[in-house]
Formats: C-alpha cells, sequence, structure tokens
C-alpha cells in the first residue's frame, strides 16, 4: 500500500513538474490615460482640486454597503479606463455584479484593465478568457501557477515562486477617482454573505494622489509577473460559446443584483447629483502611496515595511492600530516596551481566535500576547459576535464577524490604510499598497472608526494577571473575565497551540 501511493505522489509530482508558463508571454505594454478635462468627474473635481494645491481629496469608506456602492457608481461613471488589482476576487454574488458592470462599461468603449492574484482565483481559466476576448478588456493574472488544475502542487515543484503573492487592492476610474484599502473582491466584504462578514476600512481618493496610485497599477501590470489569461488558457473559444458564457454571467449577476438587501441602481446623473452635493465632505491632505515595487518578490527593498518601520520610530504620544493579522516578532514587541517606557500610548485591536479566518496567523499572535501586554500595549481581540454587525446590511445579523481591516493612526496626525498586515508575509513575502494620509482631520475620523472596533460588545480586551502569568478576557461589560480563548473549542484551541509551536512563523 505504501509504495502504491509513494508511486502515485510521484507520478503526480512528475506531472506537475511538466507544467509551465509560458516562455514568450506577449505582454503588451499600457499605461494610464489621463482623465477627459470635459468629463462630469473633471468639471466636479477640478476646481476643488486647484483649490487645494499638492493636496489630494479623501473620504473614508468604512460602511460595507456604501464600499460596495462606490465600486458599483464608479462603472457607471467610467467614460475612458477602469484599472483594478485585487488579490480575491471570488466568484459569489458582489464579485459577478462587478464583473457584469466592467463588462457593460467595457461595451461603453471604457478601457478595462483587470490584474487579479492567481493564489486563491476560484473562476475557471475559460471564463477568465471568455470575459478577457472583448476588444476592450484585457485580464492579466499575477505570478500564476503553471498547473492551472491543481493548484496545490504548485507548492510542491515550485514554491518558493508560487508562495509570493500580489496582495494590492485598488480601483481606479478614469485616472480621476481611486479606492485603496483592505477590502477584496467578494460578498463577506461588504456585508451580504450569510455565513461571515468581516469588519474593513477603504478610502476614496482624488487629486494628485491618483496619477501614483496608476503609476503603481502600472508597474504591476507591465511587469514579468503578470501574464495574460489568454497565454495560460491559449485555447480558442467559439464565438457561440463565448456568448453563453457571457449570457450566463449576465443571466446570474442579475439575479444576484436583485437579491440584494439593498437597491445599487442609479443612473448616471443621479450618481454625478450626488457627488455633487457631497464633495465638501472631502477632507483635502497630503497624501503619499506607498507601495512595495514588484522586484520586492526578487528580494529587493520591501517599501511599506520600512515605511511602517518610518512611522513607529516617528511616534511621540500614541499609536492607533486595527491589523487582521498581527504577528509583531520580538524586535517589535521591543520596541513598543521602549515606547511605552516614553509614555507613549500603544493600542492595537485583532482577530480572537473565533473570528480569525487565518488561524495560524492567530497562533503567531498568540506567541506575543503575553510580551505585549507586559510591553504596555493596549490589547484587544475582535468579537465573532460583533454588534456592530447590527449596522451592517442584513445577512450579517445572523453570521459571524471577522476583522480584515489593515489600519494606523500615529499621533492623531496621520493615518495609514491599506493592504499591510504586522506580519512577516506582509514584510517578506507579499506586495503591498496604502495611503499615508497626513490631517489632524481625517485622522479623527478614522480614530472614531477605530474607536467604534474596541467597543464593548466588539471587542474583548485582553488582561495580563502578572500573579498566574495568564491572560484574561474581558467583555467590558462587567461580566466575569475569561480564562481561556471566548466562544473558542477545545479542538481550536488545541490546533492554535500546535501551530504556535510549529517553526512557521516566516510563513505568516
Amino acid at each position: 500500500m505504501f509504495k502504491r501511493l509513494t508511486a502515485a505522489f510521484c507520478l503526480l509530482v512528475l506531472l506537475s513538474g511538466c507544467a509551465s508558463l509560458p516562455k514568450d508571454p506577449k505582454r503588451i505594454e499600457s499605461h494610464s490615460i489621463a482623465a477627459n478635462a470635459n468629463s462630469d468627474l473633471s468639471e466636479i473635481f477640478d476646481p476643488a482640486i486647484a483649490a487645494h494645491p499638492r493636496r489630494s481629496g479623501v473620504v473614508l469608506l468604512h460602511e460595507p454597503e456604501i464600499a460596495l456602492r462606490a465600486r458599483d457608481e464608479m462603472t457607471t461613471l467610467a467614460e475612458h479606463t477602469l484599472d483594478v488589482q485585487y488579490y480575491i476576487w471570488s466568484d459569489d454574488k458582489v464579485g459577478r455584479i462587478l464583473t457584469q458592470r466592467l463588462l457593460d462599461a467595457a461595451d461603453r468603449g471604457v478601457r478595462v484593465r483587470i490584474l487579479l492574484d492567481d493564489f486563491t482565483l476560484n473562476i475557471d481559466d475559460i471564463y477568465l478568457a471568455a470575459f478577457s476576448d472583448h476588444p476592450n478588456v484585457e485580464l492579466r493574472l499575477f505570478n500564476p501557477f503553471a498547473h492551472r488544475t491543481t493548484k496545490a502542487l504548485g507548492f510542491i515543484t515550485d514554491i518558493q515562486r508560487v508562495n509570493q503573492r500580489m496582495h494590492n487592492k485598488i480601483f481606479v476610474l478614469d485616472n480621476k477617482v481611486a479606492i485603496v484599502g483592505g477590502r477584496n473582491i467578494g460578498d463577506n466584504y461588504f456585508g451580504v454573505k450569510d455565513s461571515y462578514n468581516s469588519r474593513d476600512i477603504d478610502v476614496l481618493t482624488i487629486g494628485p494622489v491618483v496619477d501614483d496610485i496608476s503609476k503603481s497599477f502600472d508597474e504591476y501590470w507591465n511587469s514579468d509577473w503578470a501574464y495574460p489569461i489568454k497565454n495560460i488558457y491559449p485555447h480558442e473559444i467559439s464565438e457561440e460559446n463565448n456568448k453563453l458564457i457571457l449570457k450566463e454571467l449576465k443571466k446570474q449577476a442579475t439575479l444576484d443584483r436583485a437579491s440584494l438587501p439593498f437597491d445599487l441602481i442609479r443612473s448616471k446623473k443621479e450618481i454625478v447629483e450626488g457627488i455633487r452635493s457631497n464633495i465638501k465632505q472631502l477632507d483635502w491632505a497630503r497624501i503619499d502611496v506607498i507601495f512595495d515595487p514588484t522586484e520586492k518578490l526578487r528580494g529587493d527593498t520591501n517599501t511599506v515595511a520600512a515605511q511602517f518601520e518610518t512611522a513607529l520610530i516617528g511616534v511621540n504620544q500614541e499609536m492607533l492600530a486595527e491589523i487582521a493579522y498581527f504577528v509583531p516578532g520580538n524586535e517589535l514587541v521591543n520596541d513598543f516596551k521602549i515606547a511605552n517606557d516614553k509614555g507613549i500610548h500603544i493600542r492595537f485591536l485583532t482577530n480572537s481566535l473565533t473570528s480569525t479566518e487565518v488561524l495560524p496567523a492567530y497562533a503567531g499572535f498568540s506567541s506575543y500576547r503575553k510580551d505585549l501586554l507586559k510591553a504596555g500595549v493596549e490589547l484587544y481581540e475582535y468579537r465573532s459576535d460583533a454588534k456592530e454587525r447590527f449596522t451592517w446590511p442584513e445577512p450579517s445579523h445572523n453570521a459571524l464577524t471577522r476583522l480584515h481591516s489593515k489600519t494606523f493612526v500615529v499621533d492623531r496626525q496621520f493615518s495609514f490604510i491599506g493592504s499591510f498586515n504586522f506580519d512577516p508575509r506582509s514584510v517578506d513575502l507579499n506586495t503591498e499598497i496604502g495611503l499615508l494620509i497626513d490631517s489632524p482631520e481625517f485622522a479623527e475620523k478614522v480614530i472614531a472608526v477605530l474607536d467604534e472596533g474596541v467597543l464593548p460588545g466588539n471587542a474583548w480586551k485582553l488582561e495580563l494577571d502578572s500573579k498566574a502569568n495568564k491572560i484574561k478576557w474581558h467583555d467590558q461589560e462587567g461580566s466575569t473575565p475569561l480564562k481561556k480563548e471566548p466562544y473558542s473549542s477545545w479542538w481550536q484551541r488545541v490546533k492554535a497551540t500546535v501551530l504556535r509551536i510549529l517553526p512557521i512563523e516566516s510563513q505568516l
């Protein structure tokens, strides 16, 4: 029996070894296009941008419904280009709705460029190829797996390459408006999944910062890590099959849209009028785009992690952070201890054992909990039954809650919102992007959201019992503190313990 299993395993390795990426992917270089000065958006935004030289306008997208509506309406407003870059694009309601909306824009003559990481992509190549057959659409996969039917085999034969991923998340309209933040494209990021939904934070921005965001997209799009789907799936799709695939997508997307708990449909005129009336809500700030160059994957500078180090060194009074996957390492814990000794207040909210989507990351974090508390860090874990879900769309009300945002504020002045987690994977293995926003007015708005995350009913506050050297979890509502991870089963705790002692921290 053992010999047969060994032989089968070796055969799988050999078969996967036969698969390889195209040697000549025939990439056609393209770049962002300047917005039309006569467009509705230019007419609205340009006077405001001119009134705030060297500043960009920014608004917070925290509520899930608003975050989805913003992306949907950007597809309606597009006149020239839509550039989207995501780590995850799910084959679910939101994924199909936005896919169809991109196609609708392409039908109007809008150039659509889509760059997706291949790691979690669960859409068959034939559908991606059919989508990219549209004359105004091009879709590329970032660092794709050579073996298309069983991606797991790629970890056997090509682990060093495929373990490096593009974690960036951006949505750019006409090189005029951009969304950057923590959200991927999928139901759970917008409060419409009935099993679990994620607390997350994005920002929508206009002004000179959008040029820099577009330049980051172009760098990834034109890099040798990005493969056109037509080279990954070189088979011809008949015109009849192509029409059938897109017809089915449109039919399903229409049903998906009708099943949402809120109405997305607004005319372009209504959207433009809404923008006119709400433009005064923008905060104007100096905004820097911090993104990892693609060469990070070959060992070059990891720009985002370096920016975090700079931000930590520059803290004078306070740092408030909300990070989904928090594996700080001994050096950072020591930095927190030094900061605490200087009277600097540091607060972190991260996932609890029952709210986390990535158990190994939680296990890595749990190794540092006691040291963090000893270092003076105010520490919270997000609840899997967070009360704030009742302010989200209806499917969230009976679903679990998770934390997915990656946000911090320094000295009530600088806000960072993006894709970067405080973990080794973000530092060394993934590429990341985020916006560093210099504005005390905007920082106060971000802090208000961060403060909501640690309210009683949304988070457990951790305390170290110094005598017993044990952690206690407080619900902050007067109940007796818990001595074990709240709501967790013994089996969850066993798995976390086993993962904690394995030498895998560099992969978390």
